[in-house]
């Protein structure tokens, strides 16, 4: 599974430039070990979506990606009462992490070249 999906980090990077986010380098031993890109107010419907979370491969499965995702939500728990997320349907990865990390299909939708992507969300708790 490549993270960019084709594209260079730069180009990667450029999509999210219109949209009114937070990217995030996220350390654990003094190291730089993840990053996310989040908002938290998406023009489609107001509410706080993660846009991208890429963990250091060495750190893949060691719970890092999922106490990032809590943080974030305890973060945004304050003023929402949930965040969303999408996935293209064709990654069961993407979306086995993201279920283990609390989040819940609510719907799918495919998108103008007629890709589906499952649409997530995950409650937060004040």
């Amino acid at each position: 599974m490549h993270e960019t999906q084709g594209r260079g980090i730069e180009e990667y990077i450029e999509v999210y430039s219109e949209l009114d986010g937070e990217w995030r380098v996220w350390e654990k031993d003094g190291e730089r070990a993840g990053v996310t890109f989040h908002v938290r107010r998406a023009p489609s419907n107001r509410k706080p979506w993660l846009g991208t979370i890429l963990v250091h491969p060495d750190r893949r499965g060691t719970g890092l990606g999922c106490g990032i995702l809590l943080t974030l939500g305890e973060e945004l728990a304050a003023e929402n009462k949930a965040v969303f997320a999408a996935v293209p349907a064709s990654e069961s990865g993407w979306l086995e992490f993201l279920s283990k990390s609390g989040f819940e299909q609510y719907k799918s939708e495919k998108d103008e070249g007629g890709k589906e992507h499952l649409l997530l969300l995950k409650p937060l708790q004040p």
